[in-house]
């Protein structure tokens, strides 16, 4: 990169590949940068030609490239809390754990730096599902705490409502239902009617009960939710689940065509990204509407690509779609609730239910 006339070499091969001008401007400033003394240098024109570099990666699907100019544009900006959450995420998310930890890290010390409260949280919210991910529930919750506290501190409801949500995904992970159904309702609360995150709320509590046999209880609030889910990303997984929750309730009717619908949201480019868990998910769902060849079929393909990708849950929900399929049981994990986590369970569909219909 330093060698006599090599910035001058990457800025005639830049003009030779016939790029679009966005680009083009952003990668020829950033071919200069190694012909100049760093203390000539300016920081922010760096950064921002990173950061055109990896929007315009973000929209052709170039995630990899996306990531690597954002860190360099994080690490041009150090001060830059916001920046340093998004690098971190965006390592998280590509499982790249240790790099994701150190840029939320990284992100914590800028925001207390810049009394940039909600960066603050943001981070440690982060934390708090890379440690999920990892297994360690414990320095999960840890991590949910300190940001629900900063967040009651100062008063940012939605922020809270996020830390109790989290912490309902966590106490639902370890099998702990009083305490998960007390975060839901908090969260609910701290939400209100008119969040964005509501929707996911009531999904992921309704995918509690979806995995537990609660049928009856979740279908209604995935009909509520599925028609409001914006995210095409999204979109295939929570009509695979309400295909689930309709075979357990026996509304095969329902089952069929829900599934055919997730199945074709899946095939679309956008829908892809969370290939393996809605395969699984159906796989679950063919096997609780007694289609035991279907599913059989459906939970192989799930178990192969969860083994080529590492998606454990995934491995964990086809296996358990295939176990009750070859098995030609109705549903063998259904988990009889005790009376008065049963009533808590009814009051708190009933809320979400209001909740996503005013």
């Amino acid at each position: 990169m330093f060698a006599d006339g090599t910035p001058e070499l990457r800025a005639a091969r830049i003009e030779e590949a016939g790029l679009e001008e966005e680009l083009r401007g952003s990668l020829l400033a950033l071919a200069g940068v190694t012909a100049l003394d760093t203390r000539k240098l300016d920081e922010a024109e760096v950064g921002a030609a990173c950061l055109a570099v990896a929007r315009y990666a973000e929209e052709r699907g170039a995630p990899a490239t996306r990531l690597a100019f954002m860190e360099v544009a994080a690490v041009a900006m150090p001060d830059d809390a916001r920046l340093a959450f998004e690098v971190g995420k965006l390592a998280r998310d590509s499982a790249d754990y240790a790099a994701g930890e150190a840029w939320f890290r990284k992100a914590i010390k800028a925001a207390i730096h810049a009394k940039d409260r909600e960066t603050y949280i943001w981070a440690f919210l982060g934390l708090a599902i890379l440690y999920m991910r990892l297994g360690n529930y414990p320095a999960s919750r840890a991590v949910t705490n300190r940001a629900l506290r900063a967040a009651r501190h100062h008063r940012l409801r939605g922020m809270a409502g996020r830390a109790y949500h989290h912490l309902f995904i966590l106490e639902a992970e370890s099998e702990r239902s009083r305490e998960a159904y007390e975060h839901a309702y908090s969260a609910l609360q701290a939400y209100g009617r008119e969040h964005p995150r509501l929707n996911a709320l009531a999904h992921d509590v309704a995918w509690y009960w979806v995995c537990h046999g609660a049928y009856v209880r979740a279908l209604p609030i995935l009909e509520a939710v599925a028609p409001h889910v914006s995210d095409p990303s999204e979109q295939p997984l929570v009509f695979a689940n309400l295909a689930w929750a309709a075979a357990g309730s026996g509304e095969y009717l329902r089952y069929e065509q829900t599934r055919r619908h997730a199945l074709e949201l899946l095939n679309q480019p956008c829908g892809r990204r969370r290939f393996t868990a809605v395969l699984a998910t159906l796989a679950c769902a063919d096997a609780s509407a007694g289609n035991v060849e279907l599913a059989e079929k459906t939970a192989e393909s799930a178990l192969s690509l969860a083994l080529r990708m590492g998606d454990v849950d995934a491995w964990t929900l086809a296996e358990r779609g295939l176990k009750q399929a070859r098995s030609r049981s109705k549903d063998e994990f259904f988990v009889e609730e005790m009376p008065v986590l049963a009533r808590r369970a009814d009051r708190l569909a009933g809320d979400l239910i209001r909740s996503l219909e005013s």
